[in-house]
């Protein structure tokens, strides 16, 4: 209790007690002195919590929760909740809701590390000559320029993040004989490495651990921030682009890739290429019900495909798969290691803070923002055209979801991967 007492005092500090003269009246300085050393829950201040009617308990309580200032303490309470284990790395409250941790040990012999031979870590590099070092061991042609303190690597071209768009850029473009270099803040991390405990994978393969938001918190965007980015991270739902979806872009926004055979083959090839299957042998309990309640009301249910094989189940590949059978975008850039073209570059960042410009109280999240550069017809109605390329900068393309016309409405995975495929190929094209 002199724990909990001393927490509030330091979140609201006391009153000090002023000096007084001595000629007030002696009755009414100990009735000031009596108030200010009163506690908040003392008669006739308040009542005591415990003494106050259910009634009047559930709306105090409902108004704690409405409060802004409580949002942090509430979702410290449950990342706490949530990352406490005991010393066999279990929850009791796992068993109460029937979720179970794949607790096996790693293994001390990691499997194939496909990716590994491209990886350059440049975070242990703080010292501009030691990098450039590094980086030429590592097999990069370093030009430095000391008029500008600047260094410049050679290579055809450079992606920026390894995601569902960038992974499949560089698999393309590697493919077709460039020499490309992948710029990605986060860790390389194979099936062997995950632990599918959540506190451990949110902090190692999401961006700020899962609570990214904005400065008050209103706005919460759940990223992933690993080779491979959300391909690694998500729920393993590959829906092909909706055709209401393809007919608004193709028409009202009088883009023709999306009408095109060209746009149905990139999505058949995506498909095929991170193993995408139709049904699945074993479905969650919460998918069970929700089939269930489908049913009975007469609605038309079906599987939502996914990139992995009919009879895994495992319930935790948001936490990375450990049995590597969900195929992420990693599997797309296999091929730089295999072409022997590619590079992974790892390096430092800044952290941004989203800031709202007023004050907001409903706290909103997303998990799929798309469209903040999209697609065009013309430079008035998108920031890059119609080949991916941005109206105000020659040779720049955005292949990932913010060059998207407008949000989709289902999982995007499919549909960033297709349109990536084919950007992708125009860039290739125009690089012979």
């Amino acid at each position: 209790m002199q724990s909990l007492a001393a927490f509030c005092e330091t979140l609201i500090p006391p009153l000090p007690v002023p000096s007084f003269s001595e000629e007030i009246p002696v009755d009414k300085l100990e009735a000031i002195l009596s108030f200010y050393k009163a506690s908040g829950s003392q008669s006739p201040v308040s009542d005591e919590f415990s003494e106050i009617s259910v009634e009047m308990r559930e709306e105090t309580l409902r108004k704690w929760s409405r409060q802004r200032y409580l949002t942090p303490l509430r979702a410290v309470f449950v990342v706490i909740k949530l990352e406490h284990t005991d010393d066999n790395s279990g929850n009791k409250a796992w068993e109460a809701i029937g979720y179970q941790v794949d607790t096996r040990e790693k293994l001390k012999k990691p499997g194939e590390r496909p990716l590994q031979r491209g990886i350059i870590e440049t975070a242990a590099h703080q010292n501009d000559s030691t990098l450039v070092q590094y980086l030429i061991q590592r097999g990069l042609q370093v030009m430095e320029d000391p008029e500008h303190n600047t260094c410049k690597v050679k290579c055809d071209v450079v992606i920026v993040g390894s995601c569902c768009g960038g992974g499949v850029a560089a698999s393309v473009l590697a493919s077709s004989g460039k020499k490309v270099l992948v710029l990605e803040k986060g860790n390389y991390f194979v099936p062997e490495d995950y632990s599918s405990l959540e506190g451990p994978s949110m902090s190692e393969l999401y961006e700020s651990g899962g609570f990214l938001s904005a400065f008050g918190g209103e706005t919460t965007l759940l990223a992933g921030s690993t080779v491979g980015g959300g391909s690694a991270v998500n729920w393993s739902a590959c829906i092909k682009t909706p055709d209401s979806v393809l007919r608004e872009w193709s028409v009202d926004h009088i883009i023709p890739l999306y009408g095109s055979p060209e746009y149905q083959y990139a999505m058949d090839a995506v498909c095929k290429r991170i193993g995408v299957t139709e049904h699945c042998t074993e479905e969650g309990f919460q998918n069970q019900v929700l089939r269930r309640g489908c049913e009975k009301l007469g609605l038309k249910v079906e599987f939502v495909p996914r990139n992995c094989t009919e009879d895994h189940y495992r319930g935790s590949c948001c936490y990375g798969c450990r049995t590597g059978e969900k195929k992420g975008t990693r599997f797309h850039m296999a091929v730089l290691a295999r072409s022997g073209f590619g590079r992974v570059l790892g390096h430092n960042h800044n952290t941004w803070r989203l800031r709202s410009r007023e004050e907001n109280c409903t706290i909103l999240f997303s998990a799929h923002p798309m469209g903040s550069c999209r697609t065009g017809a013309t430079a008035e109605e998108g920031g890059v055209n119609q080949n991916g390329e941005s109206c105000e900068a020659e040779n720049l393309f955005v292949c990932d979801r913010s060059g998207l016309p407008s949000a989709i409405g289902v999982n995007p995975m499919i549909t960033i991967q297709s349109t990536a495929y084919c950007i992708s190929k125009k860039i290739a094209e125009s690089l012979k």
